[in-house]
């Protein structure tokens, strides 16, 4: 069986507004739902029986499985997985106990969901199947605190997870992943987590889940608790001082690149007074400027477009469409890429050396670069943006965003700086040359990221030649004259 984190002293995070914590002794740990109750022997619990038959036979595969059963208005909806190191034969174990246990602990109550150890059910007559949307969410957190720096630790936490999420999201085709970090501190020498989603949700919808879990992770929990995890019925988030998963880190962490917390600044000094300096704080102008600047980006972005002359307006205007747009690959010739290439890395010039304030895109992407009629690339979307000033060079956040392409020490230690819009462009620079999302693969054979085919063909010398006819080439002639140009 897959072994357990802390289970003595688990706490239930009520799903009710303002209910009270409720402590369990051992799991599982349920909720009740509040749509209603079903009668004994009546066509939904029929059909709910239908679907604890073939539930558990369906999740030993591939550790995941969803059916409905019936039709409206009995119609039952269930969703089942197992955490990501867990064998086949325990979690079809698992959940075929799950729903007996369900339905004992919340007697013909038609919606449940029930955490273990090793899995997850969730069975409702409401149709939460149509939706990628983290339905039946539980919150169990670890009663035991934690002592010392909690605002180093809480980002050491954050930082691990996101991390750990990333990692699910786009490294892995099981979407689950697990982060080891080493050095914290002496009481508390490695921290451990694991970041899950369905295997149906594509790596951009499992990183928006696991981003906004994170997101609200220390709204949800206490900020010194020793270990927790929220588990709902697309994506799940855990960690604990304790290792509490059954195979190797895949990746590992070093706690050295968390920072500890700034002592508390002193009283501010009226400059010109004694002991007072006239230095101006950018830092400090920047954060209350910010919001205003963001939302000026994003809404003059079309005035900040990187055109080469200004073109007279034709009728009807043309709507600008994203790079990542459907486009048949005839149209995108040599010279049209190039063009596109270019251009983005003008506007990445203009962002980084030329703009009076230094700006770190951070969600650079395809969907995220405009083409006019004459595939002119314009760089949109400005929210995630952040500004540097003075002789700001780089930065840290406890809290990686974007779903765009992530550079390793962002998405693993939060460190930007324009290095990561330079990454970000260069996966870009791939995309556009190969035609080929960076999710998707080059043929049925192959699998993983594009960065991760590209790297494997660069080292395999013997794949190469192969390679530029699989993955561009109609067109050898002009495909050489594109890279040496």
């Amino acid at each position: 069986m897959r072994r357990g984190g802390s289970v003595d002293g688990i706490v239930l995070v009520a799903a009710v507004a303002l209910a009270l914590p409720m402590m369990i002794a051992a799991q599982p740990w349920q909720n009740c739902g509040s749509n209603g109750n079903y009668s004994a022997n009546s066509t939904y619990q029929t059909n709910l029986n239908q679907l604890a038959a073939a539930l558990p036979k369906n999740v030993s595969g591939s550790l995941f499985a969803s059916g409905a059963a019936g039709s409206v208005p009995n119609t039952v909806y269930a969703l089942a997985f197992c955490f990501g190191d867990t064998i086949a034969s325990d979690c079809a174990a698992c959940v075929g106990n799950a729903f007996p246990d369900s339905q004992q602990l919340c007697p013909y109550n038609k919606e449940v969901y029930i955490v273990y150890k090793e899995c997850y059910l969730y069975f409702s007559n409401i149709n939460f199947l149509a939706s990628t949307d983290n339905a039946g969410v539980m919150n169990i957190y670890n009663v035991g605190n934690v002592t010392g720096d909690i605002t180093r630790f809480d980002r050491a936490v954050t930082g691990l997870m996101n991390a750990t999420a990333g990692y699910a999201a786009y490294n892995s085709s099981m979407r689950f992943a697990t982060g080891e970090m080493v050095g914290f501190d002496d009481q508390t020498p490695k921290l451990y987590a694991t970041a899950q989603c369905t295997p149906d949700l594509a790596p951009a919808q499992c990183w928006r889940c696991l981003d906004t879990m994170i997101g609200q992770w220390w709204q949800t929990f206490r900020p010194n608790t020793k270990g927790a995890r929220s588990v709902g019925a697309r994506c799940t988030v855990c960690f604990e001082l304790n290792m509490f998963y059954t195979v190797a880190p895949m990746l590992q962490l070093q706690a050295q690149a968390v920072a500890p917390s700034p002592s508390p600044s002193p009283s501010p000094v009226v400059p010109g007074t004694a002991g007072g300096r006239k230095k101006n704080r950018p830092g400090k102008i920047l954060a209350i400027a910010m919001p205003i600047v963001t939302a000026m980006l994003a809404a003059a972005v079309i005035g900040f477009c990187f055109w080469r002359r200004r073109r007279p307006a034709r009728a009807p205007p043309q709507r600008p469409r994203p790079l990542s747009y459907p486009t048949k690959s005839s149209l995108l010739d040599w010279g049209r890429r190039l063009k596109i290439i270019e251009g983005v890395a003008r506007g990445l010039q203009y962002l980084h050396e030329e703009s009076q304030l230094k700006i770190v895109h951070r969600d650079l992407k395809a969907s995220n670069v405009l083409l006019d009629s004459d595939y002119s690339p314009k760089i949109s979307d400005f929210g995630l943006a952040r500004l540097f000033g003075g002789d700001q060079t780089q930065d840290i956040t406890d809290r990686v965003v974007g779903t765009g392409y992530m550079a390793p020490e962002y998405a693993m230690r939060g460190h930007y700086s324009v290095k990561l819009d330079v990454f970000s462009f260069g996966v870009l620079i791939l995309e556009i040359v190969t035609g080929k999302r960076n999710s998707g693969s080059f043929n049925s054979e192959e699998s993983g990221d594009l960065l991760s085919i590209v790297s494997d063909i660069e080292r395999n010398v013997n794949a190469r030649e192969h390679t530029h006819k699989q993955v561009c080439c109609e067109e050898p002639a002009a495909f050489s004259a594109f890279i040496h140009h």
